[in-house]
């Protein structure tokens, strides 16, 4: 198979996660999602049904000033079934770490939710940040963020 660019606006906008800038995640042979952080600051996510000969448009987790994220796919769990990807995300204008989950079979965001608030967030000194879903079912955040002034380790 030939490469693929994936979308222009994913290829060249900020990156934020640790994953050099986007989080790719597969559900099936022909349906993936990248999530990035586009030159507005924002958390978005593209979908294609084709393998990634097409994507669709970008779709907002999160406007604002997104600084790290993380995904995690429920089925990475071994044991899971569920279809959800779990997104968190350090954003510096509330200087807040947030959850919020996308169901993947109706492609439904979920609730925006605060999972710590911190006095300041910066994408100076390397925010980091990690999500997990153990088998339990339990969601982990974990990370730090103003070069490791704040730590941070939350569950659901």
């Amino acid at each position: 198979m030939a490469d693929i660019q994936v979308a222009s606006a994913a290829a060249t906008d900020s990156p934020r996660s640790l994953n050099d800038g986007q989080w790719c995640v597969w559900t099936n042979t022909t349906t993936g999602y990248i999530f990035y952080v586009n030159s507005s600051d924002d958390l978005v996510f593209l979908k294609s049904t084709d393998s990634g000969a097409t994507w669709g448009s970008g779709q907002t987790v999160r406007t604002g000033t997104v600084i790290a994220f993380a995904v995690w796919y429920d089925q990475w769990t071994p044991g899971n079934s569920g279809t959800k990807i779990r997104v968190a995300y350090i954003e510096s204008g509330d200087d807040d770490v947030f959850y919020r989950d996308l169901q993947t079979a109706t492609d439904t965001l979920g609730t925006d939710t605060t999972v710590v608030a911190l006095s300041t967030a910066s994408a100076l000194g390397g925010p980091r940040i990690t999500i997990t879903v153990a088998r339990s079912g339990v969601v982990y955040v974990g990370g730090t963020i103003d070069g490791g002034a704040e730590e941070f380790f939350e569950s659901s």
